[in-house]
């Protein structure tokens, strides 16, 4: 009811009356809008960033211009050791997916990997540094776009790679001195290019669904050509083809993933002294969602053997051994298990197993890699 409207009624009309009228005026009065309740305030309505790794600049003589890269360090980084570098070509868009990758693969008590410095390099001119050759023309003969006009100047940005941020990430990191070049679509084509060109900074190689369509068909001979063969090649090469229909140029078209396959397939199956290739495809993955599961099973397979499968029949020390041998071999840099992880695996089998079960492999494993310090196992495990 109005307020003004209720107090002349008050004064002028009975309680019987009164309620009669309040009761009427209540259905034709239009209702009034309820009020809105204030949205509930967070306990820290600030907040707090949650940040992974950081943020650099370095600037390079040999292009001329300033280059931001990020830094990602293990989750228990130690100077005193040492450890792998993975070079991420456009960081800027898959540096959280690795990192969830090698975190993950690195954890637990029996870890796939040994824990990695990642570094991302961020996406600047990814037509200009990511690509081989130059080319100004679609694989269907017509012109391309503008952007096409600065094609060419990967090899300078491996040069930028190798001769300046390497030896920066050196200097300032407790690197190994075991290199990975890991990239994708663009970066994925650059990543062959420094395999073709025996670029000797790097030991591993991951290309994902490869831009082999760019500069077709003239630079994939080329590359076809002088990678089958593999005069002069080293390292691992894991090489991922997504199930990709479609090609830049072409529009509905297969020949972006045929040609990654037919890259992939001839690679793999040449075997020569120092150089080994994987191929892999993935149905029902495009060019996108290739990523995620081609970089775990390439991370899986370059380390295959770094995890020490325990509670196999007959597993011991010599077999290890040899397992790592095998690794360090495949990756032309010794590879070895942390001391500190044989003696919680050590200690977790102690705790863990009846006496009957346990076993004297991680003793005999850290005598042989370690057997300047004392033999012992250390911590319990939670889990």
């Amino acid at each position: 009811m109005l307020p003004h409207l209720e107090t002349c009624l008050r004064h002028c009309c009975s309680a019987r009356t009164l309620t009669l009228l309040g009761t009427l005026l209540a259905l034709i009065s239009p209702a009034l809008p309820a009020q809105p309740k204030p949205p509930p305030q967070a306990a820290d309505a600030t907040g707090t960033p949650i940040t992974a790794g950081e943020h650099r600049v370095l600037h390079s003589s040999l292009l001329g211009e300033s280059h931001r890269y990020s830094v990602h360090l293990p989750r228990h980084y130690d100077t005193a050791r040492r450890y792998p570098v993975i070079y991420l070509l456009d960081g800027d868009n898959h540096r959280n997916k690795v990192i969830g990758l090698v975190e993950g693969l690195a954890d637990g008590l029996w870890p796939s990997m040994p824990e990695v410095i990642l570094v991302g390099l961020d996406n600047r001119q990814r037509m200009r540094d990511y690509t081989p050759s130059h080319t100004e023309t679609l694989p269907n003969g017509a012109p391309a776009s503008s952007a096409y006009a600065l094609t060419g100047g990967g090899s300078r940005f491996l040069d930028f790679i190798e001769q300046e941020l390497q030896p920066s990430i050196d200097a300032e990191y407790a690197t190994s001195g075991l290199n990975i070049l890991m990239g994708h679509s663009f970066g994925g084509l650059l990543t062959l290019e420094a395999v073709r060109s025996k670029r000797t900074g790097f030991n591993a190689f991951v290309a994902i669904d490869p831009s082999l369509w760019f500069d077709y068909p003239t630079y994939y001979q080329r590359l076809k050509q002088e990678m089958g063969a593999h005069q002069g090649s080293r390292g691992a090469l894991f090489i991922a083809a997504a199930d990709n229909p479609f090609t830049p140029g072409l529009g509905l078209s297969t020949l972006h993933r045929d040609l990654i396959r037919e890259l992939g397939d001839t690679l793999a199956s040449a075997s020569a002294p120092g150089f080994i290739a994987r191929a892999a495809f993935y149905p029902d993955t495009d060019h996108s969602s290739v990523v995620l599961p081609a970089m775990e099973d390439a991370l899986r397979w370059l380390f295959d053997g770094y995890r020490i499968p325990f509670g196999q029949q007959s597993l011991d020390s010599q077999t290890v051994i040899k397992r790592y041998q095998r690794l360090s071999q495949r990756l032309g840099h010794e590879i070895k298990p942390t001391r500190a992880s044989l003696q919680f695996q050590w200690s977790y089998i102690e705790h863990r197993l009846p006496a009957e079960q346990r076993s004297s492999l991680f003793r005999e494993l850290l005598e042989f890699y370690y057997p300047e310090l004392p033999a012992q196992p250390r911590g319990l495990m939670a889990h």
